[in-house]
C-alpha cells in the first residue's frame, strides 16, 4: 500500500470514528476544533513567510516551494471549517462567556461572517502566492498581502481561540499565534525538505530561520506569562491554572524542554545542517505545536488539560488527509538544495 493510500485512509478512518464518538454523546467538537487550527497553520503559517520571501526578493530557495505547496491547503482547510461553523454556538456561547467579551461582537452570525470573509481572504492569498511568479517578485501584492494577515491573524486569534476562555485579555495573544503558525509551517517545510535532500547538507540559512521564530515564540510566551504573574490578574491567573491541571503542567514543561533543546540544536552550525538531526528536531517542535494547540483549545471543556477519546480520530482524520492532499498536489522541485539570494 503506497503512502498516499495510507494517509487517505487513516483520515478517513480518523473522522468515521470521531463522527461516531460523536454521535455516542461524547464532547468530540473541541477536539476536532484544536485537529483544524493545527492543521490551518500549516498554510497559514507559510502564507507570511512566502509574502515575506517574496518582498525581499529571494529566489532559488528550496524551501520556498515547499513553502508555497503548503499553501494549496487553504481552500480545503476553509472548506473543513464548516463543522465548525455549524456548531459555534456551543462551542462560543457556553454559560459565562458574555462576562468576557461582549455580546454583540460574538454574536453567531456576526461571528460566522467574520470567520467566512477570513477564510476566502486568506484563500485568494493563497491561491495568488502558490504560483512562483514568472516576472520577478510580487511585492506590490506581497506588502499588501501582510497588511491583511497581521489584523486579520489577530482577530482569527481572537475569535477561534481567546474567546473560547475570555479570562486571558492579552494584547499580545493574537501575535503570539501567528508566530506559533510560522513556527509550524516552517518546521513542516524543514522536515520535507530534510527527508527530500538524499542526504544533501541542508542550506546554512535555514537552521537561523528555525532558531529566529522559536525564539520569537519563546520570547511571546514569557512576556505573556511575566506581564499576568507581575499585575497578578485574577482572570488571567485562572486561565493558566486550568492549564495547569491534569496533564497541564507535564506538557508545558515537555514544551519548554523541547524548545531548548532544539535551540542547542540549531545554534551549533555543524550539526544543523545534517538532514536526519533538522528532521527530527523539526518532528519535535511540530509535536510541540500540536500539544500546545490542545493546551489552549481543549482546556475550558474539561477540568483541565487532558485527553479524551476524541482527541487522537479528529488528529488523525484531519492529519491523514492533510497528508495525503500533499502527496497527491502537484510537486515542486524540491532536489538541488540552493540558497536563496536577494
Amino acid at each position: 500500500m503506497t503512502a498516499t493510500r495510507i494517509a487517505l485512509s487513516v483520515g478517513i478512518l480518523g473522522l468515521a470514528l470521531w463522527m461516531l464518538l460523536a454521535a455516542l454523546g461524547q464532547q468530540a467538537m473541541p477536539s476536532y476544533l484544536a485537529a483544524w487550527l493545527f492543521c490551518m497553520a500549516l498554510p497559514l503559517g507559510a502564507l507570511p513567510l512566502v509574502m515575506l520571501l517574496e518582498l525581499l526578493d529571494v529566489q532559488g530557495w528550496a524551501l520556498t516551494s515547499v513553502l508555497r505547496r503548503l499553501l494549496l491547503l487553504l481552500p480545503a482547510g476553509a472548506l473543513f471549517a464548516i463543522p465548525v461553523m455549524l456548531d459555534a454556538v456551543p462551542l462560543y456561547h457556553r454559560p459565562g462567556l458574555a462576562e468576557g467579551l461582549p455580546g454583540w461582537w460574538m454574536e453567531p452570525r456576526f461571528l460566522l461572517v467574520r470567520m467566512a470573509v477570513m477564510l476566502l481572504v486568506w484563500t485568494g492569498l493563497a491561491m495568488v502566492f502558490c504560483r512562483t511568479p514568472r516576472h520577478g517578485p510580487r511585492r506590490g501584492r506581497a506588502v499588501v498581502g501582510l497588511l491583511l494577515h497581521l489584523p486579520l491573524g489577530s482577530l482569527a486569534a481572537l475569535d477561534w481561540l481567546m474567546s473560547l476562555d475570555p479570562g486571558l485579555g492579552s494584547s499580545a495573544f493574537g501575535l503570539l499565534v501567528i508566530m506559533a503558525q510560522v513556527g509550524t509551517a516552517l518546521c513542516a517545510a524543514v522536515f520535507v525538505l530534510a527527508v527530500s535532500t538524499e542526504g544533501q547538507a541542508l542550506p546554512d540559512e535555514i537552521a537561523p530561520l528555525m532558531a529566529a521564530a522559536l525564539g520569537a515564540w519563546m520570547f511571546l510566551h514569557f512576556i505573556q506569562y511575566l506581564v499576568v504573574w507581575s499585575a497578578n490578574l485574577p482572570g488571567e491567573i485562572v486561565w493558566y491554572q486550568s492549564r495547569t491541571l491534569g496533564l497541564g503542567a507535564p506538557a508545558v514543561w515537555f514544551g519548554f524542554a523541547a524548545a531548548v533543546l532544539a535551540l542547542a540544536a540549531l545554534l551549533l552550525n555543524h550539526i544543523a545542517r545534517t538532514p536526519w538531526i533538522m528532521a527530527s528536531v523539526a518532528a519535535m517542535l511540530l509535536l510541540m505545536h500540536l500539544i500546545e494547540t490542545l493546551w489552549l483549545v481543549t482546556p475550558p471543556f474539561r477540568d483541565g488539560f487532558s485527553a479524551t477519546l476524541p482527541d487522537m480520530p479528529a488528529l488523525l482524520g484531519l492529519g491523514g488527509l492533510a497528508v495525503f492532499m500533499l502527496l497527491v498536489l502537484p510537486r515542486a522541485p524540491w532536489k538541488g538544495v540552493g540558497h536563496g539570494h536577494a
